[in-house]
């Protein structure tokens, strides 16, 4: 008997490690943000939280659709708390 390989598409490895640079991003933006280094930090890592968030949906969306689901209605609050944000100032 052979082991199943679970080999991923190209597209699929690009958005993940995309999905790491994005979140390296958010960590280090969230500390320029905290410590005072840059006060328009959240104005930048915010998106990016919801660009990882629909990453996380496509690659949740064949092994588990509640999570894809889950990530694209979480992607969708922040893209409109955005707009609202961005309206109001």
């Amino acid at each position: 008997m052979e082991p199943k390989q679970n080999k991923k598409s190209i597209l699929h490895n690009i958005i993940a490690i995309f999905m790491i640079i994005v979140c390296v991003a958010v960590i280090i933006l969230s500390v320029m943000q905290i410590f005072g280094i840059w006060d328009k930090a959240i104005n930048v890592s915010v998106p990016l939280l919801g660009l990882n968030q629909l990453g996380m949906a496509y690659t949740q969306w064949q092994p588990n659709r509640k999570i894809a689901y889950f990530s694209l209605g979480t992607a969708a609050f922040i893209l409109i708390c955005l707009i609202v944000v961005f309206f109001v100032k």
